[in-house]
């Protein structure tokens, strides 16, 4: 990244094989182990440490050094060419599965470099405010990279809510997307229900990218 590299840190103590028995079923290395399983023990005593971002550069200067999710001991990188093949994007994910319930799940969050070293991106919306570009996947939420056309990106993002003033359930579509120039973002809600295990909506539920 940048001529330096970017790493996540995890807890020492996380092998391997526990983390991908952890990835995607719950943050907890003792749920996954069990009450009475002898490997589980030192977790009960200290717990794991969180997941934390670090990018360095050739000399080994430190330029960011953060705690991802103070929840979540378990993250992944990776890259990928969106926004254009010569601005290559990071994914940024953790994991902060419960074991239980259907609002946890892994959060992703994309950062590019800038100036050197590796920034959030944020997206404008129609008010003029900037917000992070973060996409979450749980039960009851999730996200699709709708178009990787160079220098036209278009990320859909859904969630599912209790409706809090009334019975049934209220959806939340937001449309990311790139504009040659910065990221913008819309958002449009209705009643509805949904789950990770169904189909997408159609393209035409969420607010259309323009420009």
């Amino acid at each position: 990244v940048a001529g330096g590299s970017a790493k996540i840190l995890e807890d020492a103590r996380l092998t391997p094989a526990l983390a991908r028995l952890m990835w995607g079923n719950a943050v907890d290395p003792i749920t996954v182990l069990g009450e009475d399983n002898p490997a589980a023990q030192p977790f009960k005593a200290r717990p794991l440490l969180p997941a934390r971002l670090r990018e360095t550069t050739t000399t080994g200067e430190m330029l960011i050094d953060v705690i991802l999710n103070s929840e979540a001991p378990l993250a992944r990188i990776e890259m990928r060419r969106l926004a254009g093949a010569l601005d290559p994007i990071y994914l940024v994910t953790t994991d902060d599965n419960a074991g239980w319930g259907s609002y946890s799940g892994r959060a992703t969050s994309l950062y590019a470099v800038r100036d050197g070293r590796l920034t959030q991106l944020q997206a404008l919306g129609a008010s003029g405010k900037t917000e992070p570009v973060v996409l979450v996947n749980t039960l009851k939420s999730g996200w699709k990279v709708r178009d990787t056309r160079a220098a036209h990106t278009v990320i859909e993002q859904l969630y599912r809510r209790a409706d809090l003033h009334g019975d049934g359930f209220v959806m939340t579509f937001i449309t990311y997307w790139f504009d040659r120039h910065s990221w913008r973002v819309a958002q449009r809600t209705a009643r509805g229900f949904w789950e990770g295990d169904e189909s997408w909506p159609a393209t035409t539920m969420f607010p259309r990218a323009r420009g």
